[in-house]
């Protein structure tokens, strides 16, 4: 109950369908845990490590299936075209590592942004409204659902 009531405050500001996604969760499903990434590192030796293997980043980041997907198209690419396996390794590596970084780093940003408290929360909660009202999206406060 203590996870759900911290996410409750903490989304607030959203309306529904926020407090009836929190009213309908089922407690026994809640858990907490903690999600890490890791640095991406260049292939060597027989074994060709892809995708998180190579790069674990948080499940919060949103790019899971996509990261998994352009990766294995590329090694097969790769593997396909270049002139031999090292070559392609190393092409493979070329290629994912910036990307892989690009999206471990913006997952850092995302997940800062949407754990800040304070006067961030606050600036953060004040931008989201800001593009909201920009964009035509109504996120008022429903002071029903408190």
């Amino acid at each position: 109950d203590e996870i759900l009531t911290e996410a409750k405050e903490r989304t607030k500001v959203y309306g529904e369908p926020m407090p009836t996604l929190f009213k309908e969760t089922l407690r026994s499903s809640v858990a907490v845990f903690n999600a890490k990434d890791m640095t991406p590192f260049r292939n060597h030796g027989s074994v060709i490590f892809i995708d998180d293997a190579q790069h674990a980043m948080s499940p919060f980041a949103g790019n899971g299936a996509n990261m998994a997907i352009m990766h294995g198209y590329q090694l097969a690419d790769q593997l396909v075209h270049a002139k031999d396996l090292t070559t392609a390794i190393k092409s493979y590596d070329d290629l994912s590592i910036p990307r892989s970084t690009s999206a471990i780093n913006m997952s850092r940003r995302s997940i800062a942004i949407g754990h800040s408290q304070g006067f961030w929360k606050y600036m953060w909660v004040t931008v989201l409204k800001l593009m909201g009202w920009y964009f035509g999206l109504n996120y008022q406060h429903d002071q029903q659902s408190n």
